[in-house]
């Protein structure tokens, strides 16, 4: 069978896409263990009956904001911070959607209305100002999605450092507690290899502190 050029350029590319993608997906696997692993461990350590959550996904998500607790912020506090954690891109996604539904509608409308003037221009062109409306729906529609993204991702990255920082808080001093949070956001798998380092050392602590109390009674009888 003969093979051209262009037939070894595409599988080569397409071997390149499978090692890259089998790549990403081990990194995503170990990630998904070792950040498990982590708040399962920070789970127990809390006495939490409901730690296996930490492998299971979205769940995940709620435990995670649950571990950190209530958190306190000048003059008022955060609340169960891991059904903020599900809400918020809940809320940004149900936002997004209604925008998708005005701007479709109003594409239908112009659409529409395109087609009416050209019947009545007898089908030569569509007139310019139909096509300018079409083209300020679609920025318009751009420039919301741009906004409503930043925002939803200045919540959300904040939400999740302030819930990281108060977890970290407990084993590590309150400066680094902070540099480990904000790096948890912009470094990929900082954040799952911190809740493993940091499990770790809530499982020691445990260890130590249960230890300690063995020796507080045998001390005492």
């Amino acid at each position: 069978m003969y093979y051209n050029e262009t037939d070894t350029v595409a599988v080569t590319v397409l071997a390149i896409y499978l090692v890259v993608l089998g790549l990403c997906l081990l990194g995503w696997i170990i990630s998904f263990i070792f950040r498990g692993i982590g708040m399962y461990k920070m789970g127990k350590a809390q006495g939490k009956t409901n730690s296996w959550l930490a492998f299971i996904p979205f769940a995940r998500t709620y435990f995670h904001g649950e571990l950190s607790g209530e958190i306190p912020l000048k003059k008022r506090s955060i609340k169960s911070p891991g059904g903020w954690l599900l809400i918020v891109p809940i809320i940004y996604g149900v936002i997004f959607a209604v925008m998708y539904f005005f701007m479709i509608i109003s594409i239908l409308i112009s659409a529409i209305s395109a087609e009416s003037r050209m019947r009545d221009y007898m089908g030569y062109h569509v007139p310019n100002s139909e096509m300018s409306g079409l083209l300020m729906v679609f920025v318009v529609f751009l420039v919301f999605v741009i906004i409503i993204s930043v925002i939803y991702a200045a919540i959300k990255g904040g939400l999740e450092i302030l819930i990281n920082r108060q977890i970290y808080e407990r084993y590590t001093t309150v400066n680094m507690a902070t540099l480990h949070a904000v790096f948890s956001m912009i470094i990929p798998f900082y954040e799952s290899v911190c809740m493993f380092i940091f499990g770790r050392r809530a499982e020691q602590n445990t260890k130590e502190n249960m230890a300690e109390n063995q020796l507080t009674i045998e001390e005492e009888e």
